[in-house]
Order: C-alpha cells, then structure tokens, then sequence
C-alpha cells in the first residue's frame, strides 16, 4: 500500500504544522521542511481542510492530497480563496474514477500556475509545468508532486529538505 496524505506548501511565519487547520485535521506529521520562507509539510490522513487553512493564513497554499502514491488531487489557494486546481498522474486518476472534468486543459493550467507563482515571486517553468501535468506517476505520485513544486519555482533547498 502506497502513502495517503497531504503535502501542503505555505509561506507563512508560524509553523505549518501549528496552525489550527492542520492540528484539527490530526494528521500525523510524517515530515516538513522550510525555506525562504516556504514551508512544507507531509501528513498522513485525509482529514486536512486546505481551505481552512487559506483562510487561516491568507497567503498562499498549495495542497496536494495523495491516494495511495498512485495519483494526487492538487487545491491551489491565494490570500483565502480558489486559484487552481490540477490532477497529477491522471490516468490513475480517472482508473480510480476521479472525474474528467478535474483534469483540466494542461496548457490552461500551466499557464495559471505560472502567473500564480509568479504573483509570489517564483519563476516558474512553464514547460516543465505542463510536462508534470500530463505525466504518469512511476512508480509514486508523491514524486510528481516534488516535481510540480521544482517546475513552480519553489525553493531548491525546500524541496532537497523534503525529499
């Protein structure tokens, strides 16, 4: 059986896994990670609210829930509210029965992606966003995500933390 949880991108002060969103979620903290102001957190259990935890902290969140390492649901948030959502590995997803119309158009989303990070001073690739958007987990979805996070520009030494 492959992992079942949330990692969650944020850039806030407090710590990620002291927010109220995260705690009543009671999640197990697998691990977490913090660079230039970035945090990351992994946690098992699917019980996090992410948009709770947009408007908790009114900055930027990213939440990728992952099923079982085959494919992740991925809730992008902006100072509270809805900015973009994607499915990685989504074949898996649609085996699984995730529907269709979540998958979104890989372009759309790339370029989404792109003007949101850089609303928060990322240089992302927009490339390399709409590579991950179509790619297959192999063998982990959770890779994908570290992918997508890499393509979006977030920091190196954040994604080196929580690999």
């Amino acid at each position: 059986m492959g992992f079942t949880g949330n990692l969650t991108v944020a850039r806030l002060d407090a710590p990620l896994d002291g927010t109220a969103a995260v705690r009543a979620a009671g999640g197990v903290a697998d691990r977490s990670a913090a660079a230039e102001g970035w945090q990351l957190l992994a946690s098992s259990g699917d019980d996090l609210k992410p948009s709770a935890l947009a408007r908790e902290t009114g900055g930027p969140v990213l939440n990728a829930f992952v099923f079982d390492s085959d494919f992740a649901v991925v809730e992008v948030f902006d100072t509270g509210r809805p900015a973009w959502t994607c499915v990685l590995s989504p074949e898996a997803a649609l085996d699984h029965d995730c529907p269709q119309d979540w998958l979104g158009d890989p372009a759309e989303t790339a370029a989404t992606a792109a003007d949101w990070a850089a609303a928060h001073g990322l240089a992302a690739d927009r490339e390399a966003l709409a590579a991950v958007l179509t790619a297959e987990s192999d063998p982990f979805a959770e890779e994908l995500v570290l992918v997508l996070l890499a393509a979006l520009g977030l920091p190196a030494a954040l994604l080196a933390a929580a690999g």
